[in-house]
């Protein structure tokens, strides 16, 4: 194993655990979870799917670098390292994240996940705190719930809550705008910044679906002009 010592992959994915042999020739993709060049590898990319530090303060890379982030929110905290552009591919699972329960909801569930060191998390040991379940779990829990508090800043969950027709609460922290929380417009669709923008997010929830149908069509686009970018970059560092 290259970097950590046990793997999952998705089922009816063509995506082999790499040796170490294919790092040699190989372009390397880096989150931002990882610091400097682990593996060694010639040439390496890193992708921002949050912003670089937020989990660990320390974040190493080198003057050059070339980065590509998710969204414009993690397009930030890289001085001296070349933008790329956007990179987002998207698979929202769903076949597993979606409406079943189409009774009254009354329950109510809270995710904290990244948002662990809050100074402002309240005492939710008497909620129902749904980290850690698989997928299946976590939808059959959205599908119970009129309402999901979410104490994470970014986190793909509240599009799943939203898919399985639960509202997803974002708690804002600091009273920070939700501009500066999320700048694009159109990934605010179907989530509510506080509790007073339920009514928002569910006005705006058939528009977040048709946004995940463009996203989805928009990853072979995506993908090609990533690979465009990373070979004209590595044909003139040769």
């Amino acid at each position: 194993m290259l970097y950590r010592t046990k793997f999952a992959t998705r089922v009816g994915y063509q995506t082999p655990i790499a040796q170490p042999s294919d790092v040699d020739d190989a372009i390397v993709i880096y989150p931002e979870i990882v610091s400097g060049n682990p593996l060694n590898a010639e040439r390496y990319v890193r992708w921002f799917l949050h912003r670089p530090g937020f989990h660990f303060s320390r974040f190493k890379f080198r003057e050059n670098d070339l980065f590509f982030y998710y969204q414009e929110a993690f397009n930030k905290g890289a001085p001296g390292m070349i933008c790329g552009g956007k990179l987002a591919l998207a698979e929202y699972f769903r076949d597993i994240y979606k409406v079943l329960n189409y009774e009254s909801r009354t329950k109510v569930c809270y995710m904290v996940r990244k948002g662990s060191k809050r100074n402002d998390l309240p005492d939710l040991s008497n909620c129902w705190v749904i980290d850690g379940l698989s997928h299946s779990e976590t939808a059959a829990a959205f599908n119970q719930c009129r309402l999901c508090y979410f104490y994470d800043s970014h986190t793909l969950y509240t599009t799943y809550a939203a898919l399985c027709g639960c509202i997803p609460v974002f708690i804002p922290e600091n009273e920070q705008p939700k501009e500066l929380w999320v700048p694009e417009g159109e990934l605010r669709y179907g989530i509510a910044y506080g509790i007073d923008e339920c009514n928002y997010a569910l006005a705006t929830r058939d528009l977040l679906l048709a946004r995940l149908n463009d996203v989805e069509a928009q990853n072979d686009e995506s993908i090609s002009r990533f690979i465009n970018t990373v070979t004209k970059f590595f044909s003139k560092a040769r």
